[in-house]
């Protein structure tokens, strides 16, 4: 069966396109998602009876959707509810008009809930049976792809139970998981599976102020956003109730590993938004938190469930600033407020400094913290040394080309330039054995004739024949007529002698 689609959406907020299948049981849907505040969710509010509670109901479809599993009566010992018939759902057009009521048809509890830590807090509705799909409600699932998330809550206009007030919602002020861990060790070991909050609304109940959770979180990246979480429950410290309390932490249980589970049971499709389209979801049906059996460092009281007699006047951030709402009175319900009393440590309503790493909850979180931020830390300081390698690289050979050119300038500074006078100079000075072979013979023969021509006729003519050597022998007879040396001579003219 087909689980899971995917909406996806770029980084940039362009349409992204479909992709394979990449995992059993799931299919891939990507397109733009056209919402861009709450207002535009269709939202929804569980009914117990003709009583709306203060549960939300986080809607898949018109057919299908998510509630907390301690808003439900369920029959003890079991996780049966007692009249799953008993229960309606409320949906609005995400404002404040009313779409429709639809009764209840199958509710399934997850099976690995618990009731006295609320882990797993988490059941699947059916309701509208029989009716087309309408509409769809896409679940944030990829917590690291919000850039924001948005506390939302959902309620009905008191004397009015059918008529939906406008949805009140406030921006998470930042992160206090360290606060949370050393109150829930549960939300200390399912980090993953929980958003946690110190921010509520304030209400007033019998001239007291209490403390009025929101309904649901919805994972932000603008200008849209999906709803990620229910309400779960909360912790008192310093106090017995919401109206009684020092401080009150809020845990949301987050959808996305409950989304395989809650498609086969309701034989659905589970539609996903997500912005990295390479991003899979937990596709383990069994999938289930992790249950810790030692007690917080800091006690204090459990409260979750359907939180009846609280009148919402008002969103009161933690630093002190208040945002316009419409004032609601949420009106009883059939169903109580769950509460369990955590048990006590030797810390009191302090950490301990004695306790150890592994009882430790905040501990354990500070470390887990550590060494994620260990990790980020240790990658961005790979990318800034790997930049700077590249740019003192760069550096490096704009430099070593400027030395080069700079030494080739040089060497050519150092180069003469020969004109015509120093040429002429270095021809004259040029040895005569430089030149060829047939120059140096006809520069011999020239300097003999000339020595010759220095001579008068008797220098050859009065010497005895006997005194001359073979040489001078030849010259005498062979230049002993004028008409032989003409003939050389024009041989010699003519390159024709062996000289």
């Amino acid at each position: 069966m087909k689980v899971f689609t995917y909406l996806s959406l770029a980084l940039s907020g362009a349409l992204m396109f479909a992709g394979n299948a990449s995992a059993a049981g799931q299919h891939r849907h990507v397109k733009r998602l056209e919402t861009s505040a709450v207002s535009g969710q269709h939202g929804a509010i569980l009914f117990s009876g003709d009583k709306a509670t203060t549960c939300e109901v986080a809607l898949v479809s018109n057919l299908i959707g998510y509630v907390a599993a301690n808003c439900l009566q369920l029959t003890p010992g079991t996780k049966e509810p007692v009249n799953p018939s008993g229960y309606s759902v409320m949906i609005s057009d995400g404002s404040t008009t009313n779409v429709g009521k639809y009764n209840v048809d199958f509710i399934k509890v997850h099976p690995s809930y618990d009731p006295t830590s609320f882990a797993n807090n988490i059941a699947l509705i059916k309701f509208n049976s029989g009716n087309p799909l309408t509409f769809k409600n896409y679940i944030g699932a990829n917590r690291v792809d919000w850039l924001s998330e948005f506390y939302v809550q959902r309620g009905v206009i008191d004397n009015a139970p059918n008529s939906f007030a406008k949805p009140q919602v406030v921006v998470n002020s930042g992160d206090v998981s360290s606060k949370c861990a050393a109150v829930s060790t549960l939300y200390g070991a399912n980090l993953n599976d929980f958003m946690c909050t110190e921010q509520i609304l304030m209400s007033t109940e019998n001239g007291k102020n209490c403390a009025a959770p929101y309904s649901s979180v919805y994972g932000v990246r603008d200008p849209d956003l999906a709803i990620a979480g229910l309400y779960s429950h909360s912790v008192v410290v310093g106090g017995d109730s919401l109206c009684n309390y020092s401080q009150v932490y809020n845990f949301y249980t987050l959808l996305s590993n409950y989304l395989e589970w809650g498609g086969n049971t309701a034989q659905s499709t589970m539609y996903l938004y997500v912005a990295d389209n390479n991003y899979i979801n937990n596709d383990r049906s069994s999938y289930s938190m992790v249950i810790p059996t030692v007690a917080p460092v800091i006690n204090g009281t459990i409260i979750g469930g359907d939180l009846t007699l609280i009148t919402v006047i008002g969103t009161i951030a933690v630093d002190g600033s208040q945002t316009t709402s419409a004032s609601s009175a949420l009106p009883s319900s059939t169903v109580a407020a769950s509460s369990t009393q955590l048990p006590a440590s030797s810390s009191s309503e302090e950490p301990s400094s004695s306790a150890s790493s592994e009882s430790s909850p905040s501990t354990t979180a500070t470390a887990q913290e550590q060494k994620e931020s260990g990790k980020s830390n240790t990658a961005k300081i790979g990318i800034i040394v790997a930049v700077v390698l590249i740019l003192l690289a760069i550096i490096a050979y704009f430099l070593w080309r400027r030395w080069r050119n700079k030494k080739k300038r040089a060497q050519n500074t150092n180069m003469i330039d020969l004109n015509n006078e120093d040429y002429m100079l270095g021809a004259q000075q040029r040895p005569l054995s430089i030149y060829s072979v047939a120059d140096s013979r006809v520069g011999n023969f020239n300097g003999r004739i000339n020595t010759g021509d220095s001579r008068p006729d008797s220098y050859y003519m009065t010497k005895p024949t006997g005194m001359l050597n073979s040489k001078g022998k030849d010259l005498m007879n062979r230049y002993s007529g004028e008409s032989n040396f003409d003939n050389d001579y024009k041989d010699y003219s003519d390159k024709k002698l062996p000289y």
